[in-house]
């Protein structure tokens, strides 16, 4: 045995099972009913009568639809159906005209109708059945013509019309009108209009007075139920008279005509079939494709007390016979529903049999290839086990290896930590103040301290590819990533003018703060800058270019460098470059732990990196921070917040009102780090934690005054600098505020833009005079009291001021050139410039070259400019002098006092 074996067997199977089944079954089809209205006995007869003839054709799909005596809904119920496959529409129309469209139009798309009872305006249907409504009228004329010549009545005819737009109400009226028109004048003929509702009949008749009805002989309604209601109504009138009232549809049971006939509350009833049984055997002609009559006349008759004992008993036996008929229709649904679940039950155990055949082929199959299976699995095992052992001897010899470059880095930063200490404290100490050196000796401790430095930059990319390969996490922060690519630049730009390479950013990012390691990421772009630069010719390009892509989900910064010659240009030369070193193996490992890749192409005789990372991936996966307002995280994150309000100053705003809080944030939240506070005890808790430039308050917050929290400021030597601004609606507290020692009072009513403007100004005039007590100390007092010579040095002050501003651009000028234009041995100088000054040369020129400085600091100015317009030999050595003067970077510097 086997699989195509099986695979033939269930092939037979499924052949078997089809021959199983009833192949003769019949088309099943999808009839649709729109019954004008549904509340009267003789339309719920005729519909009885549709049921009981599709029972025997089971496979009919009926559908009901009663408009409830309105042609609007009918036509919207039409409509509705035609939106759905069908297969034959029965319509038994509300009014004649209104339908006719929408029975025009479903003939027109094909669908067979069959208009029943009423007639509709148009002549596009298959077939009409329905009992002829003019000979219906003209029979109830002849019930009165008979009537009067037997008994010699000459009185008034009154007849109640059913709806007046019902091809059944006029076709009657007609017939009616036609057979009485010969006997009974018009004035003796009263025409009421109904609408086969039953209560429409007494309605109609309350328009006649009581006289008018008494010397009526006759009236006819257009069907029993309206006559029936007229008979009571003029029963309860206890007319002297009571007219005889003649009835349309002589319908069988205990509420409609006939009964009505035997007890004489009608006179006389005309028979009006419904056709119930006759249109379904139509329909099915139509669907079948059989012959059928356009129109089929059910006939009628006149039914009075002379014969409507015999045609009741006859409809009781039809109508039992009826229930017979329904009775045994349920039993044998109930035996097709045993024999269906018998079949059901044969089949389904047939199946089970040729199942079993096939799971017991299947299994003598398995048995058959497990027994081939388990000589193969236990030869597999024998390998697994053969290529596990040397897995986890791979996984012994990288473990050891790993250790081993744990090892090396240890010992390396280790030995390199001792030697770089020492170096950096001699080189200290030989910056001293107080040593004179020559131009080259010079040289040679800037060429020391700069060896020293890539030392030291090279000692803390082992130290932090150490911490990547141990897999620490990391500490990341809100940064902003061109501010990162520019101090690379800066940092390196001694290296791009010595080179002379003409570089250029494009920054074409929406929002520059991402989530980063700010001095991992800062550090790897600057080595691979410096990757960059070293490769790269004299007088080369450099094009940086950062920007948003997909939807701003991730940040692409591309590095563009060349030209290079055609040897340069070796994809494999380049990959064992960048292979090679430990800054640019920190590049690539900063940027893999930040979800990165680093792809490179060539173009023509330039080399492009494409750097691409996701920032939201980066937040997500990097930062393990609960999800909240980014203004509070700012303010609870200690990480984020130190580094955040770096760059802004902070202002704490107290108050009890959110919505002040509100406006105050979108207003200054641009140039100030906004810490609201809602108390003047939490305004406190925020001043022991921030650094804050400025403070605005109301007068009152909870009942608490204002006054013990500025005498807090005013007593504290770390507080007392800061600005404090009554931000009140309270006009009483103005003067006040400015005996209690406020800065500045503003109104609430006021504008808050001049709040703004008025806190800008307030804080700059503070920190111009911080800036004065800061930068003038007793040194500087001293240098400036000493720069006052006596009398008999002042021309010589005077030249050496000149002089010195005049080549105090030129970073070649020195002291012995100085002495030269004086014609003076440089130990003569020096003297006298100590005597006239009390300072060294070298120390004054410095001095004033950093004054200088200072106030080019305050322009637009670049810093390379400022420092090669000062005499700087490079950038780096102009930030470091200013910073061991000032105790911060000239950038710092320049950016504290941009607004003022």
């Amino acid at each position: 045995m086997n699989l195509n074996w099986i695979c033939r067997l269930s092939l037979f199977s499924f052949f078997l099972l089809i021959g199983c089944t009833d192949s003769k079954k019949n088309q099943s089809y999808h009839i649709v009913f729109s019954q004008c209205v549904l509340d009267d006995a003789w339309r719920k007869e005729m519909l009885e009568e549709m049921q009981r003839e599709l029972s025997f054709y089971p496979h009919v799909d009926f559908t009901l639809y009663d408009a409830d005596g309105s042609s609007a809904k009918q036509i919207q119920q039409i409509e509705h159906i035609l939106q759905k496959p069908i297969d034959l529409l029965i319509v038994s129309p509300n009014e004649s005209e209104p339908l006719a469209p929408v029975v025009d139009r479903t003939y027109r798309q094909g669908v067979p109708v069959i208009v029943v009872d009423r007639k509709t305006s148009t002549e596009h249907y298959n077939s009409y059945v329905g009992a002829n409504n003019y000979q219906v009228g003209k029979l109830a004329s002849l019930v009165i013509t008979q009537d009067n010549t037997d008994n010699n009545l000459r009185g008034k005819v009154i007849y109640i019309t059913g709806l007046t737009n019902s091809s059944a109400s006029i076709e009657r009226e007609k017939g009616f009108t036609d057979g009485l028109k010969e006997y009974i004048s018009n004035d003796n003929l009263i025409r009421l209009v109904g609408n086969w509702q039953p209560e429409s009949a007494p309605t109609a008749l309350r328009n006649l007075d009581r006289h008018t009805i008494e010397q009526a002989d006759y009236i006819f309604c257009f069907n029993d139920p309206m006559a029936f209601a007229c008979s009571q109504y003029l029963d309860s009138l206890q007319l002297a008279n009571k007219p005889r009232i003649i009835g349309v549809d002589g319908l069988y049971g205990p509420k409609n005509g006939l009964n009505h006939v035997i007890n004489k509350s009608l006179f006389a009833t005309i028979h009006y079939p419904t056709g119930g049984k006759e249109t379904i055997r139509t329909a099915m002609a139509i669907l079948t494709k059989q012959e059928y009559q356009r129109n089929i006349d059910l006939g009628t008759m006149i039914i009075d007390s002379q014969n409507v004992h015999l045609l009741n008993d006859l409809e009781k036996k039809v109508s039992d016979q009826y229930a017979d008929i329904d009775r045994q229709q349920i039993i044998l649904n109930k035996l097709k529903g045993i024999n269906k679940l018998e079949s059901i039950k044969s089949n389904f155990f047939l199946v089970l049999l040729i199942f079993s055949i096939i799971a017991l082929g299947l299994i003598l199959y398995i048995l058959r290839n497990l027994k081939t299976s388990k000589a193969t699995i236990s030869k597999n095992n024998e390998t697994i086990s053969a290529q596990n052992e040397k897995l986890e001897n791979l996984y012994s010899e990288l473990s050891d290896n790993f250790r081993e470059k744990q090892n090396l880095f240890k010992n390396l930063t280790y030995s390199l930590s001792n030697p770089l200490a020492l170096q950096n404290a001699l080189l200290k100490d030989l910056n001293k103040k107080g040593y004179s050196y020559s131009i080259e000796q010079t040289r040679n401790i800037n060429n020391l301290q700069n060896t020293t430095n890539r030392l030291h930059n090279i000692f803390q990319d082992i130290k932090n590819l150490e911490n990547i390969h141990k897999n620490e996490n990391l500490h990341v922060e809100e940064t902003d990533f061109g501010e990162l690519l520019r101090n690379a630049l800066y940092s390196l730009n001694s290296l791009l003018v010595e080179k002379r390479i003409n570089f250029k950013v494009e920054n074409h990012m929406d929002h520059n703060h991402i989530l980063i390691s700010k001095v991992w990421m800062e550090r790897a772009l600057f080595n691979f800058i410096e990757f960059l630069i070293k490769n790269m010719p004299e007088e080369g390009s450099l094009r940086f270019k950062l920007s948003n892509t997909i939807n701003e989900r991730r940040i692409s910064f591309q590095a563009i460098a060349g030209p290079f010659s055609s040897s340069a240009l070796d994809r494999s030369k380049l990959q064992e470059e960048l292979r090679l070193g430990v800054s640019i193996s920190f590049f690539q490992d900063v940027i893999k732990q930040h979800l990165g890749e680093i792809n490179f192409d060539f173009d023509h005789n330039f080399i492009t990196f494409d750097i691409a990372f996701s920032q939201l991936e980066l937040k997500d996966e990097l930062v393990n921070d609960n999800e909240a307002d980014p203004y509070l995280a700012q303010l609870t994150t200690p990480t984020v917040r130190e580094n955040f309000l770096r760059e802004k100053p902070s202002l704490i705003y107290i108050d009890n009102d959110p919505d002040w809080q509100a406006l105050i944030y979108d207003t200054f939240h641009n140039s100030y780090n906004v810490l609201p506070a809602h108390s003047f005890h939490e305004a406190k808790d925020l001043l022991k934690t921030y650094a804050v430039e400025v403070i605005i308050g109301e007068y009152v917050i909870n009942q608490t005054p204002y006054t013990n929290f500025l005498k807090v400021l005013q007593d504290s030597s770390e507080y007392n600098n800061i600005p404090f601004i009554m931000f009140s609606t309270n006009d009483a507290a103005q003067e006040e505020a400015y005996d209690t020692g406020c800065d500045l009072f503003i109104h609430k009513s006021t504008s808050i833009q001049l709040l703004h403007k008025a806190t800008n100004n307030v804080l700059t005039q503070r920190r111009r005079l911080i800036y004065k007590l800061q930068h003038f100390g007793p040194k500087d007092i001293q240098l400036i009291e000493n720069s006052n010579e006596r009398e008999n040095y002042r021309p010589f002050v005077k030249e050496v001021k000149r002089v010195m501003e005049e080549h105090i651009a030129d970073n070649t000028f020195t002291i012995s050139d100085l002495a030269k234009r004086f014609n003076l041995s440089r130990v003569h100088f020096y003297n006298r410039f100590n005597e006239a000054f009390e300072t060294s040369p070298a120390d004054y020129l410095l001095n004033l070259r950093l004054k200088k400085a200072m106030n080019l600091l305050l322009t637009p100015l670049t810093i390379s400019e400022i420092a090669f317009q000062c005499g700087f030999s490079s950038p780096g050595y102009f930030t470091k002098v200013f910073s061991q003067k000032y105790h911060q970077s000239p950038k710092a510097y320049q950016r504290m006092h941009s607004k003022r």
